[in-house]
């Protein structure tokens, strides 16, 4: 046996394997069907896995599956040296594990681990070979936005690129493969903008270290985030079981453990809140500790409070929303972290959301820790990582030479989706070459897929959804045959092509009539009461697959809307999740009109909103609020505040836009994010009982107050023309801006941060020209004057002087004195007349170069 394990070990995890998947009995003999031809290292493992496993997995995956990790993470262990030094409750939690976020289980780790093997196989340390595996990840993907599905490692080598949270998927996964503990770390939202970060934890050399993914440096416990994490107020991780006894546990479940890490990254304390009634401590009530972000407040930390009314939660010194709700009467308070640690809600105080009259309002500021500043990075080894980098570059620009190029004047309908398939073109070949479908129907499917979605399906996997849709094509009209039945995704999952084992596993069972009277509200009772629900412990951020389901007769809470509109959809139902509510509809009709009718007691037509009362949204405010970025909706149900999506709404000053709603109590939050990462909120709570006008109003701009008017340090710089000649002798920096208004800008051409900040110049260039700015942009050298967009911006006719500067030190200062941690480019600052620095930004910051200009016009 190769894994030596503590007898006490396998008897924890035998004992957990049959009390949780006694809730799944037809699984449990497939997998001891596994069992009884696998060596005991295998079957410890598969046990462990499955002991601490998701419910929506095991009804999801063949055990096929899940045991391709098991045999290729043993084959790793048996090849690969340091692996055997990882203590056995870090190689199940954190190598053997297959699951990183809520991506697909595409049996990645055997291919990744022949990619990697010879690359780490000769490093000295874990730490090397760690850092080994980073700039593998950069070789096969970089960073992009994009939606809230995760692609899993295969779908993201196919892409070369994706979101953070992708980037982490990967590297976590790559890491695992080669026997490095490793976890995705994730921030669910930042206090200082309006977004989130996810990272990458590894265990190496005996100790936790953090690494940006996919985003290599020369060292450990080094990222561009490095400054950002330190304003965090909550930074955690999880761990798949319950072998993880650290002390940053902030609870735990039987499936999982959510480690509280915050400390590791920013400057901590402890926050108590105990809820009383009349002075009586409140047992067993949730607390909401909550910041804004994107406009809602949003929880990052949900807890129930213990016998003595009290709950703890440890995080970043900054401000937070903790509220809670108690016999329907809410109550939330702001805390200063800086200032208070622990507080009391008194639900005496409290109001009852619907039974409020008028509106009451709340405005608070929320403002985010103070940056740290982290370390720079030695030249020299500066040097080598960058030539590194460049390699990686090279490797992955060549790999997508491959991809299909947009053609805008392309006669072929198919150009767009081969460039959206990017490496997973071949699929997309193989589904156009298809016979036995026609290209209108083939392409009416494609035409309902995200862009992500073709970078991991499979010809096969298409061709089921239309195989399933197309008997039911002629009973509907063609834009609610295709958006409503024939569509392969409810929600966020991933295309699994399970609808025609659903329609045999219906028939199998017997589970509905066979003379076609089926409705949705038969479908909708039966994934309510005819499935065992079984719990998920709050990690329900992934449906279970619907066949799966149907198969082992168990169902999660979460997946239940998901599966209705599966089996609806497989069966010929039309059937969706309503794009406001999210809650599942399925068709009917009523007065001979085809309606949706939700499943959650809620009625409304195709495409119109619910009449029932009619909001009025007036806009009051100097600028366009935009829903997500200025303004949120929320209901109150079930004892919490739901915002609502109104993705597309936005509003122009004086603009009156309607919105009609179901009658209940609500809450509207408008939002002003200030120049230092800080909000101004203004939350209005009323109830719509009727028709309602309301008038959005911002919190004013906080300009003049949050400059810091710091001294300079200064360089020697060379003046460069457009085509790349000096200008004169060197001269110092402060020399070209002292007397004017200014913006200086040190840029990386060619890196999509500068890129946005360039186009954001070139949108503000008659401003700028009007206001007589002096632009100034330094550059490490003149190679990148090539960039076309940087060329524009030199051309633009803008009061602008072009400089070299390569004094890192010099930059570093900078950063310190206008207290900027975050090192990546670009780099803009607004300048006085005086020659002191007002505010700087660094990275990508939406609407940067505005924001400079008004800080120039508060207080230049």
């Amino acid at each position: 046996m190769l894994l030596a394990l503590e007898p006490s070990l396998k008897e924890k995890i035998e004992k957990q394997y049959e009390e949780w998947m006694a809730c799944c009995p037809n699984k449990k003999r497939e997998i001891d069907a596994w069992i009884k031809s696998a060596d005991e290292d295998e079957a410890v493992c598969m046990k462990y896995l499955y002991a601490y496993m998701h419910p929506c997995d095991i009804v999801s995956y063949d055990v096929e599956v899940i045991a391709s990790y098991v045999k290729a993470t043993l084959d790793m262990y048996a090849n690969v040296p340091y692996a055997k030094k990882v203590p056995a409750e870090l190689f199940f939690t954190y190598v053997l594990c297959v699951r990183v976020n809520n991506e697909d289980l595409d049996k990645s780790r055997e291919w990744i681990y022949r990619q990697l093997v010879d690359r780490v196989k000769d490093k000295k340390t874990m730490v090397e070979a760690a850092l080994e595996v980073n700039y593998w990840c950069y070789e096969k993907a970089t960073y992009i936005p994009s939606d809230d599905r995760t692609l899993a490692p295969f779908g993201m080598c196919n892409s070369a690129r994706g979101r953070c949270g992708e980037e982490s998927t990967l590297a976590v996964s790559a890491m695992r493969s080669v026997g490095i503990p490793a976890r995705q770390c994730y921030v669910p939202r930042w206090a200082h903008c309006d977004d989130n970060h996810a990272w990458v934890e590894v265990w190496a050399d005996g100790d936790w270290h953090y690494l940006g993914a996919c985003e290599p440096e020369p060292v450990l416990d080094k990222g561009w985030f490095t400054a950002a994490a330190s304003k965090a107020m909550l930074v955690h991780a999880k761990a798949f079981s319950d072998l993880e006894s650290s002390a940053e546990i902030a609870y735990k479940t039987p499936l999982y453990a959510l480690m509280n890490v915050t400390e590791r990254y920013a400057d901590c304390a402890k926050l108590t809140v105990t809820v009383t009634d009349h002075g009586v401590p409140v047992q067993n009530v949730s607390v909401l500790f909550c910041l804004v972000n994107y406009s809602e407040l949003f929880p990052l930390h949900k807890e129930k409070t213990a016998s003595d009314g009290s709950v703890s939660f440890m995080t970043g010194k900054g401000d937070l929303y903790v509220c809670t709700v108690y016999n329907g009467k809410y109550l939330g308070q702001k805390i200063d972290m800086r200032e208070q640690q622990s507080v009391v809600l008194k639900m005496e105080q409290a109001a009852d959301p619907e039974k409020m009259e008028g509106i009451i309002e709340e405005r608070f500021d929320l403002n985010p820790p103070i940056e740290a500043m982290p370390k720079s990075t030695g030249a020299q080894m500066k040097s080598v990582h960058e030539a590194r980098l460049a390699e990686c570059e090279k490797i992955r620009a060549d790999y997508e030479e491959g991809f299909v190029k947009e053609d805008k004047d392309s006669s072929d309908p198919w150009n767009r989706y081969f460039v959206n398939a990017r490496g997973n073109r071949q699929e997309l070949e193989k589904f156009r070459q298809m016979t036995e479908f026609t290209d209108e129907d083939k392409r009416l499917m494609l035409d309902t897929l995200r862009d992500k979605d073709f970078l991991d399906t499979t010809a096969e996997v298409l061709a089921s959804y239309l195989r399933v849709a197309l008997p039911y094509k002629n009973n509907f009209c063609t834009e609610l045959y295709q958006k409503y039945l024939l569509a392969p995704r409810a929600g966020h999952e991933k295309l699994m092509g399970s609808r025609s084992r659903i329609v045999s596993l219906l028939s199998e069972k017997k589970v509905f009539p066979q003379d076609g009277t089926v409705t949705a509200k038969m479908v909708w009772e039966y994934v309510n009461h005819g499935l065992n629900t079984v719990p998920d412990y709050g990690t329900g951020n992934w449906p279970a697959e619907a066949d799966g389901c149907i198969k082992c007769e168990i169902i999660t809470e979460v997946s239940k809307r998901v599966v209705f509109v599966e089996i609806c959809r497989a069966i010929g139902i039309l059937a969706r999740l309503n794009p406001v509510t999210g809650k599942a509809e399925g068709v009917c009709e009523k007065n001979g009109e085809i309606c949706f009718e939700s499943m959650e007691k809620e009625v409304q037509k195709i495409d119109e909103p619910e009449k029932q009362v009619t909001l009025t949204l007036v806009n009051k405010s100097d600028r366009k609020l935009e829903y997500w970025l200025h303004m949120t909706i929320a209901r109150f149900e079930n004892d919490v505040y739901q915002t609502q999506n109104y993705d597309d709404l936005a509003i122009e000053p004086g603009e009156e836009k309607e919105l009609s709603l179901a009658k209940g109590a609500y809450r509207i939050i408008t939002t002003q994010r200030q120049i230092d990462g800080g909000v101004s909120c203004i939350a209005s709570s009323f109830v719509m009982s009727e028709d309602r006008v309301f008038e959005l109003r911002q919190a004013p701009a906080k300009i003049a107050e949050k400059c810091h008017e710091a001294e300079l340090s200064d360089a020697t710089v060379q003046q460069v023309t457009a085509e790349g000649k000096m200008v004169g002798d060197p001269v110092l920096m402060t020399s070209l801006y002292q007397g004017q208004k200014s913006i200086l800008v040190f840029a990386d051409p060619g890196k999509e941060p500068t890129e946005h900040l360039f186009q954001e110049i070139l949108e503000c260039k008659e401003a700028y020209k009007r206001q007589g700015y002096r632009v100034i942009i330094a550059l490490e050298n003149t190679d990148v004057l090539k960039n076309e967009t940087l060329q524009r911006v030199l051309h633009v006719g803008l009061n602008l002087v072009c400089v070299t500067v390569k004094n890192d030190a010099y930059l570093y200062q900078m950063h310190e004195a206008l207290h900027v941690g975050d090192e990546r480019l670009p780099y803009a600052v607004a300048v006085n007349t005086e020659g002191k620095g007002l505010f700087a930004f660094a990275n990508y910051n939406i609407r940067t170069a505005w924001t400079l200009m008004e800080i120039l016009d508060a207080k230049g």
